[in-house]
């Protein structure tokens, strides 16, 4: 699913949860559904994937960084693995 307004927060959990960069656009990949944002658009600020397995990509990272927006990756059970970006700091 593309969204088709800014969301401040996204949350993406599940099995294998993905996030990864198709056609300029950070594209998310979990139980949850799929999600297509664009970097101008998107409102982004926050992102935390939830899972037992998965990946980020480093162009997903970047994307991340251009539009001002932290990651947070947690496991299955809420405990943080990694945070990345602006707010992270």
């Amino acid at each position: 699913m593309t969204r088709p307004y800014p969301a401040a927060s996204v949350k993406v959990s599940g099995y294998h949860v993905v996030a990864r960069i198709r056609a300029g656009r950070l594209e998310l990949e979990g139980g949850t559904g799929q999600h297509r944002l664009h970097s101008d658009t998107s409102g982004l600020k926050e992102l935390a994937l939830v899972g037992r397995q998965g990946y980020i990509s480093r162009e997903a990272l970047r994307w991340l960084e251009k539009a001002g927006a932290s990651v947070q990756v947690h496991d299955r059970d809420g405990n943080l693995l990694q945070s990345h970006g602006s707010q992270a700091r």
